[in-house]
């Protein structure tokens, strides 16, 4: 955003209030309305609505069912009939799904700074986790993308790290917040990148951002993944915030964020993050109850690795 005098080409400042610029790829542009049936095409305008459960948004050209067929991902060209849900062999199945993926791919169109590995063989031929992305081969369109975060899950190996990054994108006509994650990886759901929850776009970015995780993470749990390892990346959300979203779901973990520990301790009644407008706090997780012991229990610092002691003479 640029607030204060604009210089125009003839040189003439004309003072413009902040709110009337958007600013594109360093360029000012005036404000114009969006034509929703140019901005998306028929085949976005479906994934979209029936992602959003939102059919009645959705143009008359829009409608047809067969919109929402997978493709052929060989064959079809994304930069020229824009996105689309894709035949998946690696899918296994279970949610998030194509129709998922699809709409991140729309929501991410523009964004090429997403997790990534590669690895080089002996021949020469490299193998790359994530395909490389060149965001001018994509749809002719911005939309309103910011970063929320980055974490890893664990670290598998010397090098071999487990990342997943957030975003949360504005979609325009249906008037919604989508949050996305990504990883550097197909692996574990067939897909690199898919929608996590979606908010009405009357909310604050922050707390949509917020309730996004909140979402994902509880549905991680509910299929007993631990709590991450560290926050990686800091974006909309600084490390306290989304401590504070992991200590709903994982109560009394611990992460690593900036070189420190962040103690998630247990979310109370009066808890910050209750007071800031998410709607579905009744997942939270109650912490378990502790047994009664009168010696301290200590681990080893590697749980694999056990150590055992000579019996004394």
């Amino acid at each position: 955003m640029v607030q204060g005098d604009i210089k125009t080409m003839s040189n003439k400042k004309t003072k413009t209030r902040q709110a009337d610029l958007h600013v594109c790829a360093g360029v000012i542009h005036e404000p114009r309305p969006i034509d929703p049936l140019t901005f998306f095409t028929p085949r976005e305008h479906a994934i979209l609505a029936e992602y959003l459960s939102l059919k009645s948004l959705r143009p008359k050209e829009a409608i047809d069912p067969s919109l929402l067929h997978p493709v052929d991902p060989v064959q079809w060209d994304e930069a020229k009939h824009g996105v689309a849900v894709l035949d998946c062999e690696d899918f296994n199945h279970s949610t998030p799904g194509p129709l998922h993926n699809a709409v991140a791919r729309i929501c991410l169109t523009t964004i090429s700074n997403l997790p990534f590995w590669a690895s080089c063989h002996g021949n020469g031929q490299i193998t790359y986790g994530r395909p490389p992305k060149d965001p001018s081969n994509g749809p002719a369109r911005i939309l309103l993308t910011e970063f929320i975060g980055g974490i890893n899950w664990a670290t598998s190996g010397p090098g071999i790290s487990w990342p997943e990054s957030y975003h949360i994108t504005r979609i325009p006509h249906y008037e919604t917040w989508v949050i996305t994650a990504s990883t550097d990886t197909p692996e574990t759901t067939g897909f690199t990148d898919w929608a996590v929850h979606h908010v009405p776009g009357t909310r604050p970015i922050q707390e949509a951002a917020k309730e996004g995780l909140l979402v994902t993470w509880s549905d991680s749990a509910q299929e007993d993944q631990g709590v991450f390892e560290s926050i990686q990346q800091t974006g909309l959300l600084p490390a306290d915030e989304i401590a504070a979203v992991a200590r709903l779901v994982w109560p009394g973990a611990k992460v690593s964020a900036v070189a420190k520990f962040i103690d998630l301790g247990v979310a109370k009644a009066d808890d910050p993050i209750y007071t800031e407008g998410i709607s579905i706090i009744s997942i939270r997780r109650q912490p378990k109850p502790k047994e009664e012991t009168t010696t301290p229990v200590v681990l080893p610092e590697d749980p694999e690795i056990q150590i055992q002691k000579e019996p004394q003479k």
